[in-house]
C-alpha cells in the first residue's frame, strides 16, 4: 500500500458507473404486446418474477394519512403527483 498508508484513516473509494445505454437497457426488458384484458383479481406483485411471460399494468387507489402529509411533503410518494381532490 505504501508508505503514505493510515491504517487509522477511514477508508474512501471512488466508484464509476456506466450509466450511458439507459436507452439500449430499457429497450432490452420484457414489455407487453398483446393479449390485454381486464381483470380485478388480487394480485401480489412479490410474487411476480421479473422475467414472468405474463405482465401487469396496476391502477391504484392511494392513500395518504393526514399525520404524514407534512412529514412526506417533499418526497414523491407516487410516479405521477396530483391532487387527490381532482383525480
Amino acid at each position: 500500500m505504501g508508505e503514505n498508508f493510515n491504517e487509522n484513516k477511514e477508508s474512501t473509494f471512488l466508484e464509476y458507473l456506466d450509466a450511458s445505454n439507459l436507452y439500449g437497457w430499457a429497450m432490452s426488458k420484457y414489455m407487453p404486446h398483446g393479449s390485454f384484458k381486464w381483470g380485478n383479481a388480487d394480485i401480489n406483485i412479490l410474487n411476480i418474477p421479473d422475467d414472468s411471460p405474463k405482465g401487469y399494468i396496476l391502477k391504484v387507489d392511494l392513500f395518504h394519512r393526514k399525520e404524514l402529509h407534512d412529514l412526506h411533503l417533499h418526497q414523491k410518494t407516487k410516479s405521477e403527483m396530483k391532487n387527490s381532490l381532482s383525480c
